[in-house]
């Protein structure tokens, strides 16, 4: 049943397992793209559904803007690059693409941020989400979409986790310690990928000249200082739609719709 106390609309949620984690389903409203070798999870924050940190603050209208944009390029940047095939194929690894949540109190998930995140194989060799050394970064965004800094998480490894500024290197690593990317962030608030031995692979800024990324995000090759692709997103978290433009320098643009269940999220492609 609903109660409303003051401005607010009050609830009791049922649990059917002995923790408030049994909760956070009913509280959760994102989507999954997920693709083959990469899952994908979209958060549908909408500023009449924020709660906690979130509730006590103005609109992160434009962080979360910008998060859209920035998952969905590192989805471009990683179809061009591959990697995550290779891990998948030789079973060491898995890349997964995530945003913040607004709207769950039980999850402490501020501020704004995104991750790509390399999840390792376990002792049995399963690919979970907690083994021991998977490698989580948290990229948090200033009110323009731009990354400020990266909360590096080590999985089950506290002593390994630090607070990365611009120019400080994050290492993505197997199981073994062999190394296999860094992403570093740039002084314009971008994100640079290098490879195993510190050569440039990609760069992704916002698009704007002060590398606002509120409505778009290129992607640059190498040491390229022109664009490949710039990825611009819309998500309409009051009518359940997303909407993707993917243009590409050599003309091979694309678009994409998903619509979704704006209560619970869950998209189709449309």
């Amino acid at each position: 049943a609903l109660a409303r106390d003051g401005e607010r609309v009050r609830c009791a949620v049922a649990l059917d397992a002995p923790s408030a984690r049994a909760a956070w389903p009913t509280l959760e409203i994102h989507s999954h793209l997920d693709e083959a070798d990469l899952p994908i999870r979209i958060e549908h924050n909408h500023p009449d559904r924020r709660a906690g940190w979130f509730l006590e603050r103005p609109w992160v209208d434009g962080a979360a803007r910008a998060t859209v944009n920035w998952i969905l390029a590192a989805r471009t940047m990683l179809h061009d690059w591959g990697i995550h095939h290779r891990l998948a194929a030789a079973r060491t690894g898995r890349i997964q693409l995530m945003g913040f949540e607004s709207n769950n109190p039980l999850h402490l998930d501020s501020p704004p941020h995104w991750h790509l995140i390399h999840y390792l194989p376990g002792a049995d060799g399963t690919i979970t989400h907690d083994a021991p050394g998977s490698q989580v970064p948290h990229f948090y965004l200033d009110e323009r979409g731009r990354i400020v800094a990266n909360a590096e998480y080590i999985m089950a490894m506290p002593e390994r986790c630090r607070r990365l500024g611009p120019g400080e290197a994050m290492r993505f690593a197997q199981r073994d310690g062999a190394p296999l990317f860094s992403l570093v962030i740039s002084a314009g608030g971008g994100l640079r990928v290098l490879g195993a031995h510190g050569q440039p692979l990609y760069e992704l800024i916002g698009a704007e000249s002060d590398g606002d990324a509120r409505n778009a995000v290129s992607i640059r090759r190498g040491s390229e200082s022109a664009p490949f692709a710039v990825v611009r997103a819309i998500d309409d978290t009051s009518q359940g739609e997303l909407r993707l433009q993917v243009a590409r320098a050599d003309g091979h643009s694309s678009d994409e719709c998903w619509r979704y269940d704006p209560l619970i999220g869950r998209a189709a492609k449309v």
